[in-house]
């Protein structure tokens, strides 16, 4: 769940975020929003989150993931190997005073397919995924600070929902090195999907600290919740991820 945001690289500059979580499960939301216990699910995942500027205004994206997931059941299952792989472009569009415009577009393909696996249940769909995506910087307390906003839909295939989603974030600089993170991560499927999937939505919440130790260097340290959902697992982990500029 490490991400950036609206703005564009620097033309010629790359930014690589290798974030690892790890996140498990013992409880899920239920069609009206209630907790009940369910099998036991966990999933660690290794995510390189890359961009490199094309140009003043386009940025080349792209993330290879491998994951470790397993479910209790039953039925029980386990998956380890390659995830996903991801890859899309950032236009910006415009820049208004302190305000960025863009738009982005990504294709997700699959590195796990067993669509019969319970570990993999929600994993396994090729998506197609277009967002708007809106930043402003500003001042909180006389120090740097930054909101973002991202809007976007994705199809994905096999006859899995659509799914609408909606990233939040504000960035506030306490001081020159460090960035405090406060991030919400939001999805709800557009249709119950031919393969008689529920329909789902749910929203999480990751506050997490960028510490800079060294010119072009960074780490991140945070966790993360479901803080409310619909047919959706209750996920709780943690992040850890190094930035590197060049």
């Amino acid at each position: 769940m490490a991400r950036a945001g609206a703005w564009a690289q620097p033309e010629g500059e790359t930014l690589v975020i290798a974030a690892a979580s790890f996140a498990d499960s013992t409880r899920a939301f239920d069609a009206s929003g209630k907790l009940l216990p369910v099998s036991a699910w966990r999933k660690f995942e290794l995510g390189f989150h890359v961009e490199y500027g094309l140009s003043e205004r386009v940025t080349l994206l792209a993330r290879p993931a491998v994951a470790d997931v397993s479910s209790a059941g039953p039925p029980s299952g386990a998956y380890r190997g390659l995830s996903s792989m991801e890859f899309g472009a950032r236009i910006e569009l415009a820049r208004v005073g302190d305000a960025v415009f863009a738009t982005q577009g990504k294709v997700k393909l699959l590195g796990a397919s067993d669509t019969g696996n319970p570990a993999l249940s929600g994993m396994t769909a090729v998506e197609v995924e277009g967002r708007v995506l809106a930043g402003y910087s500003l001042n909180v307390g006389g120090r740097p600070a930054f909101v973002d906003a991202q809007l976007g839909w994705a199809a994905r295939m096999g006859g899995n929902p659509g799914e609408a989603r909606l990233d939040l974030t504000l960035g506030v600089r306490p001081f020159d090195h460090l960035l405090a993170l406060l991030q919400s991560f939001s999805a709800a499927t557009t249709g119950a999907g031919t393969a008689g999937y529920p329909s789902q939505r749910w929203s999480k919440l990751q506050p997490s600290l960028v510490y800079e130790f060294a010119p072009g260097w960074s780490a991140q340290a945070g966790i993360f919740a479901t803080v409310a959902a619909v047919n959706a697992r209750r996920e709780q982990g943690a992040i850890a991820a190094v930035w590197r500029k060049f």
